[in-house]
Order: C-alpha cells, then sequence, then structure tokens
C-alpha cells in the first residue's frame, strides 16, 4: 500500500513539475503594459479594468469605447474578481494561471484513476460482492502487470493535458479560460465519484454551477453534467445488470438534474439580484448583457462562423440604447435571421464547428509558423487518440459518453453562436482521458503484433 501511494505521489509530482517548466518560459516573454495587452485580445483589457475598478471603486464595470459609456453586466465577475484578488498584476495572474494548469493536469489524473478503478472492479468482481475487488484495487492487492497498467494511464492522460499547446499559450493571457478549465476538471472529478458517495455529485453541482461565473455559456453544464453523471455511475457499479437500468435511474437522473437547475439557480441568485438593484441595468440579468451581441455575431449578414464585431460600427441606432436594451435589440435580430434563411443558419452551424474543432489557429494574427506548427503538431495525433480511446479504450461506454458530455455541450452551444479553438480548450481535460486510453491500447496492440511475429 506504501509503495502504490508513493509512485502516485511520484507521478503527480513530477506531472506539476512538467506543467510549471512547459509554461514559465513563456509566461517569461509576455509583456506587461496594458497597450500590449489591449492590441493582443481586447477582452485582456476589459477583464483588467473590471478588476481595477473593483479594487479601486468596488464596482464591477468598464468603459465600452464602442458607445462611450459605461457597461456593468457585460461580464461575469468571476475571472475579474481573481484578477482583483492578484493586485490586478498581469504577472501575478499568470503565475496563478500556470498554478491552476497544474491543478488541472492533477484533476486529469484523478479523473481517469476513478473510472480505471471502477472498471477493474466490474471486470473481476461478482454480483453478490460488488467491491471487494474496489477495496483489493485500493489496497494493491491485484495483479502486478494489470495494476502497472491501470496506474500508467493516469500518467498518460496528466501528461498530454500538461503538453498541451494551447493551454501553455492561454495560460499567458488574462482571459477565462484557464480558470473554467480547471473548476471543469475539479468538477468532472467530483461528479465521477462513485454513486454511494452523494457529497462527490452535490460538489460537482456547486463547483459546475459556480464556474457560470466565469463562463456564462456554461449555464446549463451542471444539469448536463448531472444526468450523464447519474447515468455513468449507475451503469458502472460492478453489480450492475439490464435490470436496474430503467425507471429507478431514470427517476433519480430526473429528480438530481432538477436539483441541479435549483442549485443553479441560487448560486447565480446574487448576480441576478444585483443587476436588478444597481441603477444603471435595473434587470434580471443571469448572465451578461454580452448575449446579444454574441447571438448577433453569429448570424449577422457578413457572418462567418467566427466572431467579428465590427457590426456595431454600421448600426447607430445602437448608440441611443443601454446596455440591456442593446442586448435584447440584438438577441431578437439574431433570432429573426436565423429563422428567415435555415439553410443559412445550419451552413453557419457547420462552419461554427469546424472553426471550433480546427487542429490549427485560423485567425490572421495567430496564421504564423510558430503558431501553427505545435498546434497542429500536438492537435491531429490527440483527436486521433481521442477517436481510438473511444474505439478501443479500456473504459465502459457510459464512462466514454460521461467525458464526452462537455465536449458535446460546448460543440452545441458554440455551433449556435460564434466558434473559436479557444472555446473547446475547457474540454481537452477530459478527452485527454480518452487519448490516453487510445495511447494505451495503441501500445498494447503493437506489442501483441510484436509476440505474434517472434
Amino acid at each position: 500500500m506504501m509503495t502504490i501511494r508513493w509512485t502516485i505521489s511520484r507521478q503527480l509530482w513530477a506531472l506539476v513539475l512538467v506543467t510549471i517548466i512547459v509554461r514559465v518560459p513563456w509566461l517569461l516573454l509576455q509583456p506587461t503594459d496594458l497597450a500590449h495587452i489591449r492590441q493582443q485580445l481586447p477582452d485582456q483589457a476589459e477583464y483588467l479594468e473590471i478588476a481595477n475598478n473593483l479594487r479601486a471603486e468596488q464596482s464591477l464595470h468598464f468603459h465600452d469605447p464602442r458607445f462611450a459609456g459605461e457597461v456593468y453586466a457585460f461580464r461575469m465577475p468571476g475571472y475579474p474578481v481573481l484578477i482583483a484578488l492578484l493586485g490586478g498584476q498581469p504577472t501575478l495572474v499568470r503565475i496563478a494561471q500556470v498554478l491552476l494548469d497544474a491543478s488541472t493536469v492533477v484533476a486529469a489524473y484523478f479523473i481517469t484513476r476513478g473510472w480505471m478503478v471502477r472498471r477493474r472492479a466490474m471486470d473481476r468482481e461478482a454480483a453478490d460482492q460488488p467491491f471487494t475487488s474496489y477495496n483489493r484495487l485500493q489496497e494493491g492487492k491485484t495483479d502486478s502487470t494489470r495494476y502497472s497498467h491501470w496506474i500508467g494511464l493516469p500518467f498518460l492522460a496528466g501528461l498530454l493535458v500538461a503538453l498541451n499547446p494551447w493551454m501553455i499559450y492561454f495560460s499567458s493571457l488574462l482571459l477565462s479560460e484557464t480558470l473554467f478549465t480547471a473548476m471543469l476538471a475539479w468538477g468532472l472529478v467530483l461528479f465521477g465519484l462513485p454513486v454511494e458517495r452523494r457529497w462527490g455529485l452535490i460538489g460537482g453541482i456547486l463547483l459546475t454551477a459556480l464556474s457560470i461565473y466565469v463562463r456564462p455559456s456554461a449555464l446549463l453544464l451542471p444539469v448536463v453534467l448531472t444526468m450523464f453523471s447519474i447515468w455513468a455511475n449507475h451503469r458502472d457499479q460492478p453489480s450492475y445488470n439490464n435490470s436496474h437500468w430503467g425507471w429507478p435511474v431514470v427517476r433519480s437522473s430526473v429528480v438530481w438534474a432538477t436539483g441541479s437547475l435549483i442549485v443553479t439557480m441560487l448560486v447565480l441568485l446574487p448576480w441576478g439580484w444585483r443587476n436588478h438593484q444597481h441603477p444603471a441595468v435595473q434587470h434580471w440579468i443571469w448572465t451578461t448583457t454580452n448575449t446579444g451581441f454574441t447571438a448577433y455575431d453569429g448570424y449577422q449578414p457578413a457572418a462567418t462562423g467566427a466572431s467579428d464585431q465590427r457590426f456595431t460600427i454600421s448600426m447607430p441606432q445602437l448608440q441611443t440604447m443601454n446596455e440591456v436594451q442593446r442586448s435584447a435589440y440584438l438577441n431578437k435580430l439574431a433570432w429573426q435571421a436565423a429563422l428567415d434563411d435555415p439553410g443559412r443558419s445550419l451552413e453557419l452551424m457547420l462552419l461554427r464547428v469546424i472553426r471550433t474543432w480546427s487542429p490549427l489557429p485560423l485567425s490572421q494574427q495567430y496564421s504564423r509558423f510558430g503558431y501553427i506548427l505545435p498546434a497542429v503538431f500536438y492537435s491531429i495525433p490527440f483527436f486521433l487518440l481521442v477517436l481510438l480511446g473511444l474505439g478501443r479504450g479500456e473504459m465502459t461506454k457510459m464512462a466514454k459518453l460521461f467525458l464526452l458530455a462537455p465536449a458535446f455541450y460546448f460543440t452545441l452551444i458554440h455551433g449556435l453562436t460564434v466558434g473559436s479553438a479557444r472555446y473547446r480548450i475547457p474540454v481537452e481535460a477530459p478527452l485527454a482521458v480518452l487519448a490516453g486510453a487510445g495511447l494505451t491500447s495503441a501500445w498494447v496492440m503493437m506489442q501483441h503484433r510484436r509476440r505474434a511475429s517472434e
């Protein structure tokens, strides 16, 4: 038992060390002046300004130069609060994000380990003794060869996250991707705990509900993950048989999903109430007033699937509206455009999905060879390994569906709005588990072929 714990501890420290080593040099190359930060990606300057206003005036707002006024509910407060807690210093924020990435790597390790433990228990145990094998795995009383294979997969999954060039790049930007990725990964750890540990399910719901304060597009994610978790955990019990899948599981998933929706609303209630009471907003805004811009961005006449909000220049009527009115107006236009031309809407959806899952950066800003090479060199093999892991990986079908759930969710969400590779960053941690399973399967197949040829 001590040997196994020592092995796990060494693997985790190794993964954390690799994560830090490959990110710190890139972090040190990043400038800290506001002009460069704004030029690189304007969203960074907005988050930084909100954080500084929060520190100086205890107010979550920033100046929107497009409309020569202040906006108070345009961004969720979660990420600006993190920046404010770190004194509004870009370098400190980037260091914190390196540590957040390290925690994501550890989370990927434990996601894999949890599902593989139960897979082994299912393989080895009879229906009348469902948890003996699980306990034996925890104690290390299993065949050494099979155990070494089991413990190697969590390390591979963590390593794939640690070396992910997209995550390395975004860890140096003042954007919410890194924080949200860590919150989602640890939420999946909690959701993946055995069904008997109800506190894991409750913790997963709370953490993913709180993540909406960082990324508003995650609004329905707690409900989706709750349902997938119930299905996967019931199906993956060692004592499972077909008679267990029916009304009790459906009822449980509906009850828990309803509870998840209620918890999500309660978590967002302070933000909605704040917006309702704020003299500049005075409406129940549960997420942001940016939703109208994002929606119309996806269906404007010049839409290509990418984000391009230059349409605001040709819409002078927006200047006479406040931020709530602008959002509502643009939402209405977006729905009207989508319904008026369903064929174009479907075509745009396909383009957004392609952009979101493109193995190389598509924006002109990052079309240089130095960005394209590491992205393609990592992403294409990664996607192929994910597919191999889905087909041949040593996990149950429900576990694979659970790990795919975030990818399905965000593909749908951004297929309806705008597409970008940055929006898939959070789902690459659970996908790394499948990629690790695919890599392990490829290795086993190679070993079998080598032995057969001898």
